[in-house]
């Protein structure tokens, strides 16, 4: 029955069922199968919240997965550099030893540490996790470890901070802040994990004390990025000089012989930045470089040495039955023939790029649009479209045509417009004498009860009229009718060419005015069409 006993050989982890309290007092089931120490670090929660509440292929290990190896290595890296670069403060007497000017900014960084180091301590101390979606209680055995690394790592720095206050050297400090980017850039990813089932938490303090501390980490991030502490001598204290010394010395050549060039025992990032290089360079700024002062080859970049070890090599090669050039620059040279090698073809890949984009920039010039290019089948420059895809090809020619189309169509318009305009100004004079002309008419009645003054004000009304329809027409007014137009939505191509209708219709009506005048039987109604063109 369920509540005897396991017969003997029956396997306990097989069929094993745990039962959980879930979100809002809810049982959960969690089967464990799988590798055991695995499931005793992670304990996922099957069909948990972290299964369904994020999209990851770690599944309910998600949280476990990026903790331990995002978070954690980034903390164990600045733990490793921050413990090496206090060791050597302490304990190296061949680096060059310094002493702040002032150490405020270092209690400042030390203020945020120590929040750093507060905020990981009181989660392991109540048992606040940030990781239990399913209302598990206590935290799983991967948080506990990443916390503990966490709480070290920057104990560590603290411990470093504080030493800087006394003894200050400038070895490994770039080396502290491209890590303390890295921690970041792992808190960052951990981060997003959290902000991403922040409505899962039952708390919202949960949430806010793990931002708290990510705020405290940028801002320490950066004002560690930009420090550049002023220093003086360490007084009573003299490094011990080794054999190759990078420092503010001169570099003096050995008793009896000649310098040795240093690259075969740089580190990775002296190669990258070329530091070995420092010593001959600060040499050659404070006085000029002598044929002296040239440090001589190692033996091993020396032509007798290289010629003689690719002899030997490729000796041994003759005696196989095919002999492999390859075969014995690898085993003459190593991996030095392989990087070079790769930078030699990046090398000689770039010298074809410069010519084959002038030949193109060349043949695109032929063209006087872009249309004619494009439409140009033969062209290098079609050919180069045409690889990208059939789509890709018509979905660029389609942009060049109708693009085309588009200034055509613009230009023509543009073209009408300025018609229009130069129309609506020849006949000004003529529309200006007709609008006159006709207010007065249309008033004459009114103006023969009124006043003199009266009559001024409607001549004055009138000539405003002809004076604003002027302006108008020399653009004085463009941005108010525009806001105009926008506002009451009136397209305004339709609106501008309205208006120079109305203005050669009232140079038209002018004329024909005129001819009235001449023709005092002239009437509207003897004519069935009027011709405005011959008017």
């Amino acid at each position: 029955m369920g509540g005897g006993r396991r017969r003997p050989g029956q396997h306990a982890h097989v069929g094993k069922i745990r039962t959980e309290r879930g979100l809002g007092g809810v049982a959960k089931r969690s089967v464990e199968m799988g590798f055991k120490p695995l499931e005793w670090y992670c304990q996922p929660v099957k069909d948990g919240a972290w299964s369904h509440a994020v999209e990851s292929a770690f599944g309910a290990y998600t949280p476990c997965g990026i903790d331990t190896l995002v978070v954690c290595i980034s903390y164990l890296t600045l733990f490793g550099v921050c413990f090496y670069r206090t060791w050597r403060t302490t304990k190296d007497y061949k680096v060059q030893r310094y002493k702040l000017r002032s150490p405020y900014y270092n209690y400042l960084l030390g203020l945020l540490v120590v929040h750093c180091i507060a905020e990981p301590l009181y989660r392991i101390a109540t048992g606040t996790s940030i990781m239990n979606l399913d209302g598990q209680s206590g935290l799983a055995p991967f948080e506990i470890t990443s916390l503990v690394i966490e709480s070290a790592a920057w104990c560590c720095m603290l411990i470093m901070l504080l030493l800087e206050t006394k003894i200050y050297i400038t070895e490994l400090r770039w080396y502290i802040r491209f890590v303390v980017i890295y921690v970041l850039v792992g808190e960052a990813a951990m981060f997003n994990l959290v902000l991403s089932v922040r409505h899962y938490y039952s708390s919202s303090s949960i949430f806010y004390l793990y931002c708290s501390e990510i705020i405290c980490q940028c801002i320490f991030g950066i004002l560690m990025l930009v420090y550049l502490p002023s220093l003086d001598p360490y007084l009573g204290y003299t490094p011990i000089r080794s054999e190759v010394l990078v420092d503010n010395t001169d570099y003096e050549p050995l008793p009896g012989g000649e310098q040795i060039c240093p690259e075969r025992h740089a580190n990775i990032f002296s190669w990258i930045f070329f530091s070995w290089m420092t010593p001959l360079m600060q040499q050659g700024y404070s006085r000029p470089i002598t044929d002296n002062d040239i440090w001589k080859l190692d033996n091993w970049d020396e032509t007798e040495t290289l010629y003689s070890r690719f002899q030997k090599c490729w000796n041994d090669e003759l005696q196989k039955p095919k002999p492999w050039l390859l075969r014995a620059l690898h085993s003459s040279l190593g991996g030095r023939f392989w990087l070079g090698g790769f930078f030699k073809i990046g090398n000689d890949a770039s010298q074809f790029v410069g010519p084959t984009i002038l030949s193109l920039l060349l043949e695109i010039s032929e063209f006087d649009t872009p249309e004619n290019l494009v439409s140009n089948e033969e062209s290098a420059f079609s050919k180069m479209v045409q690889s990208t895809g059939p789509s890709n090809a018509e979905y660029l020619k389609s942009l060049v045509l109708g693009n085309g189309e588009e200034r055509l169509r613009k230009e023509e318009n543009e073209l009408q417009d300025t018609q229009r305009k130069w129309a609506a100004s020849n006949r000004w004079a003529v529309a200006a004498q007709f609008a006159l002309a006709a207010s007065l008419a249309s008033s004459h009645s009114d103006l023969l009860s009124l006043e003199a003054a009266e009559g001024n004000n409607i001549l004055r009304k009138t000539k405003d009229a002809v004076i604003t329809l002027q302006s108008v027409l020399e653009g004085k007014h463009n941005t108010e009718i525009e806001e105009s137009l926008t506002e009451y939505e009136v397209p305004p191509d339709r609106w501008w060419s309205s208006l120079y209708k109305v203005i050669q219709g009232l140079a038209t009506m002018s004329k024909l005015g005129r001819n009235r005048q001449r023709q005092p039987g002239y009437s509207f109604e003897n004519h069935g069409s009027i011709d405005w063109d011959q008017i």
